[in-house]
């Protein structure tokens, strides 16, 4: 594959610096059957699905892009540029968006390690919130050599908490579990930028994603419950409640308890500090470092 000027027919390498050819023409791309485009880089956009519909007698099919990792077809083409440029070396991507692209560009640089610099008259929190505050945490703690709250910390937590909920006959739901994870930490970007508390500002900015993706009332409860206390709470105790799997009541005060322990538990858990190149600096107590991986 190559780029060549429309007009002189010039030939130009993937990753030339120019912007248009030295006669002022713009490029075009030029691919043969046999060239090889790189998909290395993945956050999970997929094949999404056609339903059928009839608006005003005529039969549609709506394709629901909007299932994609970021909302929007976007990830299509990110997917493939974010690739492209990995595979030639570029380490950092600029781009102007107004919204979509941008949220879409930033999540796949992100998952290739690249930085990114979206630039936009709108203000980012009235487009992509969850992804613009993910990526600001990623940013502000790019020099950290203690434990980051990044992804890989999220879904550990999530997956311990799982195993956690699992032997204590926990009547959460594993959607439940995983958008608690997800979200606890997500209160950090505000913490750094103004001292607000991360679990009272992860309360405030949870909420209305709950919200967007349908939970109930109780379900958004019992979440922002556990993220609200998940540096408070004490330890878990040892042994399960056998009542608590009988509960009738939907995510009663004591299923609450339980989870936010649940909670606190598997964010401690998840820390490796026995591979942590940074332990001896640590402020955490030793008896609280985790010296083996067992849960």
């Amino acid at each position: 594959m190559y780029f060549y000027c429309e007009k002189c027919k010039k030939q130009y390498p993937l990753n030339t610096h120019a912007i248009r050819c030295s006669c002022g023409g713009l490029f075009r791309l030029h691919k043969d059957p046999e060239d090889v485009v790189p998909q290395d880089v993945s956050i999970g956009h997929m094949v999404t699905p056609l339903v059928p519909m009839n608006v005003g007698g005529i039969e549609v099919l709506l394709k629901l892009e909007n299932l994609q990792p970021t909302g929007s077809y976007k990830d299509r083409g990110a997917a493939t540029l974010v690739s492209v440029a990995k595979s030639l070396g570029i380490t950092k991507i600029a781009l102007d968006s107004a919204g979509y692209a941008g949220a879409s560009v930033a999540a796949y640089a992100a998952a290739a390690g690249m930085d990114c610099r979206v630039m936009s008259a709108i203000e980012m929190r009235q487009i992509a919130e969850p992804y613009i505050r993910r990526r600001a945490i990623r940013h502000l703690e790019k020099g950290r050599i203690f434990c980051r709250h990044d992804w890989q910390h999220l879904l550990d937590t999530a997956r311990i908490m799982q195993i956690l909920c699992l032997r204590e006959n926990l009547p959460v739901r594993n959607d439940l579990i995983y958008a608690a994870a997800l979200l606890h930490d997500i209160g950090r970007a505000r913490q750094y930028e103004d001292g607000t508390p991360h679990d009272l500002a992860g309360v405030q900015i949870a909420g209305p994603i709950l919200a967007d993706c349908g939970y109930t009332a109780a379900e958004t409860g019992l979440i922002l419950y556990a993220i609200g206390s998940h540096r408070l709470h004490a330890a878990l105790t040892a042994g399960s409640d056998p009542a608590l799997a009988s509960e009738k009541a939907e995510y009663s005060e004591a299923i609450q308890n339980r989870f936010a322990q649940i909670m606190y538990a598997a964010d401690k858990k998840s820390r490796p500090c026995y591979i942590c190149n940074a332990r001896k600096e640590c402020n955490w107590p030793e008896e609280r470092k985790n010296r083996t991986p067992e849960i």
